[in-house]
């Protein structure tokens, strides 16, 4: 399988967790249940051993929801990652051990929109580290809310040849550069994280419902 070094901004998140072999395919999550001034022995030394292991990423969750976006957002950002190995005691209270079982065991996606992928352009500077942890969790959250596959071209518009396709594309579309980062999907520009959360959701619905709409007679 082919190796690739990730973006020199990787990890996007902090947390409590120690970086090892980038190339590793695997990342380990240690699920943690004590306060963080009171971390048992026994559980820095499993995050020790996922990195002396060679693990790419190896440190600790305690909650359900800002804990595991903040593991997907680094392990999204390092392309090398395709496994996660979770251990440790569970957490009470927050449960965080069953999280990636109950999303698991989500009714599945109706087949139709199982097969729906939608594809777009994402302008950026890749040495914006927070474009692409916007970016990661609006995929996330789009995804789920509107059942859908959403597949993203990055484009560094730093490069003249992406900056050249992207004002052609405003040219065309009677625009004016306004902010970074930019989406554009079909002849939808959205400029600005600002833009882009208020309003990409709203074009994505529309196309579906256009979808929709052609393919009842």
């Amino acid at each position: 399988m082919l190796k690739v070094d990730p973006h020199p901004d990787y990890p996007p998140e902090e947390g409590r967790y120690l970086r090892g072999n980038d190339r590793s395919p695997v990342v380990v999550v240690v699920v943690l249940n004590h306060a963080e001034d009171k971390i048992p022995r026994e559980i820095e030394r499993l995050v020790r051993v996922g990195v002396e292991a060679g693990a790419a990423l190896s440190g600790t969750v305690q909650t359900e929801n800002i804990g595991f976006e903040k593991i997907i957002c680094n392990v999204i950002a390092n392309p090398n990652i395709r496994w996660a190995v979770l251990t440790g005691p569970e957490s009470e209270g927050h449960l965080s051990g069953e999280a990636p079982a109950e999303s698991a065991g989500q009714p599945e996606l109706p087949p139709a929109a199982q097969r729906l992928q939608l594809s777009f352009e994402y302008f950026y500077d890749p040495g914006c580290k927070g474009c692409e942890i916007f970016l990661v969790r609006q995929m996330i959250a789009l995804q789920q809310e509107l059942q859908i596959r959403l597949r993203v071209t990055r484009r560094d518009i730093g490069k003249p040849e992406v900056y050249q396709l992207y004002t052609r594309k405003l040219v065309v579309l009677g625009m004016e550069e306004r902010a970074y980062p930019a989406v554009v999907f079909a002849d939808v520009v959205l400029q600005g994280d600002e833009e882009i959360e208020r309003e990409f959701k709203k074009v994505l619905r529309r196309h579906l419902d256009s979808q929709r709409d052609s393919s009842n007679p």
